[in-house]
Formats: structure tokens, C-alpha cells, sequence
């Protein structure tokens, strides 16, 4: 549904996100692109706008947040969108693109941005 927009505030309201989840994966286009194997680097891979990494320090208990490519904020937001993240403090996660080692971890939530689904 989201899988080719950035993330922006729309995009992380409209995933109804529980309260008390700590750390979330986001699982985008970039895996289905296959970003993370190719040699050169793609500066149009779907990463947070500044007001998705807003929306989600104000609006949950999330302290960490990762994603499936070279960095968490988009590439046309890069440094405001980080920013947002290290003035909250949060931990941030880059190139999760092996969802697999992180499922051991039975409190992660793994969001398919398509499909909201808690890894149980």
C-alpha cells in the first residue's frame, strides 16, 4: 500500500502502531528492489521524511527504529530526519536487510509497510 512512498507522518498514523512497542524493523521497497545488493548507490530508496520521524517520536514508545537499506531518512531528507531521531535519542538501525537475525528477538514488531505484523 505504502511501498513507494517515503515515510512521512500520513504513512506511520495510518499504521496504527501499539503502544509499548519499543524497537520497529520497516520492511519497504528497498528489499523488494533489492537495494542492498546492488553495487551503486540508489538515492531513490524509501526512507523517513522529516515529519514521519516526528510523528513517531511524538506519537509512540519506540526508541529504536531500523530499516531495510543504507539509512533510516530518505535521501532528500537526510540530515533533518536524523536529526529528529538523535535529538529524542533514539537508537537508529540501518541496513536491516536480513529481517531473520532480528526475529530471535520475540519483542520486535516487523513492519511490512503494506502489513502491520507482530512477530509473537
Amino acid at each position: 500500500m505504502f511501498q513507494e512512498t517515503n515515510l512521512t507522518a500520513d504513512v506511520m498514523q495510518s499504521l496504527h502502531i501499539p503502544k509499548g512497542v519499543k524497537r520497529v524493523l520497516f520492511r519497504t521497497l528497498n528489499t523488494d528492489r533489492r537495494l542492498m545488493w546492488k553495487k551503486a548507490f540508489d538515492t531513490s530508496y524509501v526512507g523517513f521524511m522529516k515529519d514521519g520521524a516526528q510523528w513517531l517520536v511524538d506519537n509512540t514508545d519506540i526508541k529504536l527504529v531500523g530499516i531495510d537499506y543504507l539509512s533510516v531518512a530518505a535521501f532528500d531528507d537526510l540530515i533533518p530526519s536524523h536529526l529528529v531521531f538523535l535529538k529524542s535519542r533514539w537508537y537508529i538501525n540501518d541496513t536491516c536487510n536480513d529481517v531473520k537475525r532480528f526475529i530471535r528477538d520475540r519483542t520486535w514488531v516487523l513492519i511490512d509497510v503494506r502489513v502491520l505484523t507482530y512477530l509473537l
